[in-house]
């Protein structure tokens, strides 16, 4: 089966100078009988993920769909957008209360207080795709705290099978 294919790609292949598709088909084939095992099954693995990448990309299923891609972005956007807000608010109410208010403040404190809420922000930018509904037909909830789980366990089956 995986010499057949193999020689049915080497007769599409351009055949090398001098030599014509059927002569270049009968080398592969000897070359086949030279692999161990191994050899054969890492290449008819090979073959068979190329053949259902191929199938996905004709179906067009590696694609998201346009109302989950809409959701994740407006989820992503309001989670990065409100602490974003609250970060770049917080740093202005803290040079109003020390120009405005001659209140003393610690340089480390706003430091601190403002790099938390920007990394919320941060985080917000993962929380945003991984809280919306993945199917196409469902909403999903408000905040989004049923589908981060399931989301999540589909993330992680993909890289489990996902070739290495």
């Amino acid at each position: 089966s995986i010499a057949m294919c193999d020689a049915d790609d080497a007769a599409k292949r351009a055949a090398p100078k001098g030599f014509d598709a059927a002569a270049n088909a009968r080398v592969e084939k000897k070359l086949d009988m030279l692999r161990t095992p191994e050899q054969r099954k890492r290449i008819e693995d090979k073959v068979e993920r190329l053949e259902l990448e191929q199938m996905v990309r004709d179906e067009g299923l590696d694609a998201i769909p346009e109302a989950v891609s809409e959701r994740m972005m407006k989820r992503m956007l309001t989670s990065l957008g409100i602490p974003l807000v609250i970060g770049v608010g917080a740093f202005i109410g803290f040079v109003i209360a020390a120009r405005v208010y001659d209140i003393t403040i610690r340089p480390t404190t706003v430091a601190a207080t403002t790099q938390l809420i920007f990394a919320l922000a941060l985080a917000g930018i993962t929380y945003g795709p991984l809280s919306a509904s993945w199917d196409e037909e469902r909403e999903g909830s408000f905040f989004g705290f049923a589908e981060v789980g399931k989301n999540i366990d589909s993330l992680l089956e993909s890289i489990k099978s996902s070739p290495k």
